[in-house]
């Protein structure tokens, strides 16, 4: 079995940092939560992605130290804040934000992209139930 790359490390690094530009773009947005949580799973999507081709061409995470502390990606996100929708998928949000710190910290590249992944999913079905509680029946209306 070799060592040998499956992809470039050009390449991947060029798609790492274009997911990292928008994965920040994405915890520094404003719109409302659906559309905000949706933006988010994206990039966490685009992010995972670009950090499993990294591994594919042996590209390695530097750990960070201090990562695993933590606990919100922006104060509108973290868990004392006002948040709309279910309760149980915030705290897998929660969940998943605190995982990819203790990621980050581990610095395998494997583990980050799996947290990644898992806060997307968290995030889009965290959009989809506030698009879902933000159709009021009068809005309902005025949309048919």
């Amino acid at each position: 079995m070799s060592d040998e790359p499956l992809v470039s490390a050009a390449a991947a690094l060029e798609q790492i940092r274009k997911a990292d530009q928008r994965w920040e773009t994405a915890i520094r947005g404003f719109d409302e939560y659906p559309t905000r949580l949706r933006t988010l799973a994206d990039a966490a999507r685009a992010r995972s992605r670009a950090l499993l081709l990294g591994d594919l061409a042996n590209i390695k995470q530097n750990p960070r130290p201090g990562a695993s502390s933590i606990r919100a990606l922006a104060p509108e996100l973290a868990p004392t804040a006002s948040r709309p929708g279910p309760k149980a998928l915030w705290q897998r949000f929660d969940t998943a934000v605190k995982q990819i710190g203790v990621a980050l910290e581990d610095g395998e590249i494997v583990t980050i992209a799996q947290a990644f992944a898992e806060l997307s999913t968290t995030a889009g079905e965290l959009a989809d139930a506030c698009a879902d509680r933000s159709q009021t029946p009068a809005r309902a209306k005025r949309s048919a």
